[in-house]
């Protein structure tokens, strides 16, 4: 976790400004470590989406009853990130999913330092 990234919104880099304002997230609290854990959800359902559904990161996750999981994923999906059929388990990165995965990868040596 970086400290000087979360702590005050006047701090924040551009970049990662960007993707705050994305999430329509303000940057106060532990900010760094909730994008890192956007992050990885994201990152598991671009794994699962291009093998064909062999890799599932996120099955253990989900039936362990992960909530921060459901929220993560409900509210990704009601940014446009994510689209899903018959459940919010089975979403997939949209466009703008695919292009702010982008984003936070380019910030990921911000968020990690």
């Amino acid at each position: 976790m970086n400290s000087e990234i979360n702590r005050d919104a006047m701090q924040l880099t551009p970049k990662i400004n960007d993707v705050l304002t994305t999430l329509h997230m303000c940057g106060c609290g532990p900010c760094d470590d909730v994008l890192l854990y956007i992050y990885k959800t994201l990152v598991e359902i671009k794994t699962r989406s291009e093998s064909d559904w062999k890799v599932d990161l996120l099955k253990d996750r989900l039936e362990s009853g992960d909530m921060a999981l459901q929220i993560a994923l409900y509210y990704l999906d009601s940014a446009n990130l994510l689209q899903h059929g018959g459940s919010i388990g089975g979403s997939w990165l949209t466009e703008k999913g695919y292009v702010f995965l982008e984003k936070l990868e380019a910030v990921l040596p911000e968020l990690t330092e």
